[in-house]
């Protein structure tokens, strides 16, 4: 077991403490709201919140009070509309101490779950966010620089957001490949020590939901799977077949090609 040091003294905070909604605006950037539940922390009173809203190339932050007073601001002052992109948005809370010459983060909570207002709550965070860019000649690519994967869409291709979601030839020829990169990225490339407990790593969820496929016969155990060749054939004799099995992706490429078009 690798033992970790907290020389910060901060701590994390739980996301179940923490609800961020996505408020969608038409032909306007969205806002968005917060509930944030700091009691029994034994937080300095005045210590001020921050709601820190991030894509991968843009950042705004927001003034949400204090521990002893959390006060959202008005709406028009919510509007994210510094982001770059509001298709993979994540959220991050902090609080601060400030009675000193320089702040001091007491407690964080990072890659914040959202969801638009009008979802249900889900209880298991998004494991690929989609982002639409200008990517050359590519339909898609995957995006694995960030902390988390993003498939990009060709912002220049019409309708191509709504043939992700819908269309099964899509579906079908895409996704399947998603599975194995982001399989291959976490397991050989990262080298990622699987932690079924642990929720907050993005590999973690990956891994717990490929073994949580019923058409998985043989589940990731790193103990028997641990050298890179081994780890190659579990991701292209199970899991990826797995995958496919549970979403049908065999009938529904077949059935869209004899879908009248």
């Amino acid at each position: 077991m690798i033992r970790r040091f907290n020389y910060t003294g901060r701590f994390k905070l739980e996301r179940r403490r923490i609800q961020i909604r996505l408020i969608p605006e038409n032909n306007k950037p969205p806002s968005f709201s917060a509930n944030i539940d700091l009691n029994g922390l034994n937080l300095p009173e005045t210590a001020r919140v921050y709601i820190e809203a991030y894509d991968k190339n843009s950042y705004m932050r927001f003034g949400y009070g204090s521990v002893a007073h959390i006060a959202e601001p008005p709406v028009s002052d919510r509007i994210l509309s510094e982001l770059q992109s509001t298709d993979a948005i994540s959220f991050r809370i902090k609080v601060v101490d400030e009675s000193g010459k320089h702040g001091k983060i007491l407690a964080i909570a990072d890659r914040i779950v959202t969801r638009r207002q009008d979802e249900k709550p889900v209880s298991r965070e998004n494991l690929l966010y989609v982002r639409y860019a200008d990517i050359g000649d590519e339909i898609w690519n995957l995006d694995l620089s960030d902390f988390r994967p993003v498939l990009q869409l060709n912002n220049r291709i019409e309708g191509i957001g709504e043939m992700a979601r819908n269309e099964p030839f899509f579906f079908s020829l895409v996704y399947p490949a998603v599975v194995k990169l982001i399989l291959i990225q976490i397991l050989i490339v990262d080298e990622h020590e699987f932690d079924e407990i642990d929720t907050e790593d993005w590999r973690n969820l990956w891994l717990k939901f490929i073994n949580d496929l019923p058409s998985l016969s043989v589940r990731y155990n790193p103990d028997l799977v641990s050298l890179p060749d081994a780890k190659l054939e579990w991701i292209e004799d199970e899991a990826v077949p797995a995958f496919c099995k549970s979403q049908q992706v065999l009938t529904r490429f077949i059935q869209s090609q004899e879908s009248p078009r």
